[in-house]
């Protein structure tokens, strides 16, 4: 099996390689076009810009051999009245397009606003997370439990275990396609969670951003 990756993050890389062990996987650093930070509906929007403009038309992928395009976008996504960080993964296999996405964190409203404000979350972690031990907005959040190998494939499992989407249907809607995919993604959240009140973090990260 041959998949084309559309980003050079070894992480993700690790990820997809932890899900298809014998494959062939070729990397492409793959554009968005979507700008730095993804939002909401815009995260599905960044991944599949990955696989449709920046693997198959930038880097002429579309008459090459390949069994499966795989592109993953990290963002944040406001559902209801709370905040979330999340990955969303797109696959595009000879069959069609999966559209899903991985474990959700919740985050404060402030964190979710930063951005939108020009401050990025991964500078603001920077000077604890070599403390911690840590890369990633995922990781410190979780203070560890999820990194981003680890996430990568908790997203890519449940979009290989979702239906084909046809985003040409005048109904789709990518708004509702976020969602809490499974019991163990409830599970991996609620202990996020769980750890987030011991340790108190937003406490401190609230105190780095603008006002809300």
């Amino acid at each position: 099996m041959k998949i084309i990756v559309a980003s050079e993050n070894q992480e993700k890389i690790d990820g997809v390689r932890a899900c298809f062990p014998d494959a062939e996987i070729i990397t492409v650093d793959a554009n968005s076009y979507i700008g730095d930070v993804a939002f909401d509906s815009g995260l599905f929007v960044g991944a599949f810009n990955r696989i449709k403009l920046g693997v198959l038309k930038d880097f002429g992928y579309e008459h090459k051999d390949w069994d499966m395009i795989i592109a993953l976008q990290s963002g944040y996504v406001q559902k209801k009245d709370k905040y979330y960080i999340t990955d969303v993964c797109a696959i595009q296999d000879k069959n069609g397009l999966l559209l899903s996405n991985g474990p959700m964190f919740e985050i404060s409203s402030v964190l979710y606003k930063a951005p939108g404000k020009g401050v990025r979350l991964d500078e603001l972690i920077d000077g604890k997370s070599k403390a911690k031990g840590v890369t990633t907005v995922l990781e410190y959040i979780s203070n560890g439990l999820l990194n981003r190998t680890h996430a990568t494939y908790l997203a890519l499992t449940q979009t290989l275990n979702s239906g084909y989407v046809n985003l040409l249907r005048k109904d789709f809607d990518m708004s509702n396609q976020i969602k809490f995919t499974n019991q163990n993604t409830k599970t991996l959240n609620n202990r996020c969670c769980e750890i987030v009140e011991e340790l108190k973090p937003f406490n401190d990260r609230e105190n780095w951003l603008p006002e809300a």
